[in-house]
């Protein structure tokens, strides 16, 4: 008898599959939503370089985050570039959780809850950035990732 893990084996690139799609449209969408937002929008999100020490460009420094956002997610939904592409939005998510983490203040009734988000995301960029795409993506091209041999566990 096969340990189910074995099975669950088989589904691996369909899973990646799938959080490529959902992580990948959240990404577009509060990309596009800063992109479409305009100037102010991008010197706001771009300030939270400031936490690093950095005072200026604040306005380009929010505009490539919205790109990389926007571009990168675009990239986690067809499977193109997927590493480069987690590698880059690990970094914008590793500023706003400094920036959210820094920010908290608990005798005014902050929650901690305001810094998993930016944190949830970028742990999930780091284990796209060690996966990759998968075979179900376009940059796999049905490259096998699974260790499981189809033939002998059919």
């Amino acid at each position: 008898m096969k340990p189910a893990s074995q099975y669950l084996d088989r589904g691996r690139d369909f899973g990646l599959l799938v959080v490529r799609i959902v992580i990948g449209l959240t990404f577009v969408y509060y990309g596009w939503t800063k992109i479409m937002a305009g100037s102010l929008k991008w010197e706001g999100v771009g300030s939270a370089v400031g936490v690093f020490g950095l005072t200026e460009g604040h306005v380009y420094w929010g505009l490539a985050a919205a790109i990389v956002e926007f571009l990168g997610g675009i990239a986690l939904v067809f499977g193109f570039f997927v590493r480069p592409a987690a590698f880059l939005l690990f970094f914008v998510m590793v500023v706003a959780t400094v920036l959210k983490a820094r920010g908290l203040d608990f005798s005014a009734g902050d929650s901690v809850s305001e810094v998993f988000y930016p944190a949830s995301m970028a742990a999930v960029m780091v284990m796209l950035l060690f996966s990759g795409g998968g075979r179900l993506s376009a940059g796999g091209r049905g490259k096998k990732t699974s260790t499981v041999d189809p033939k002998q566990s059919a």
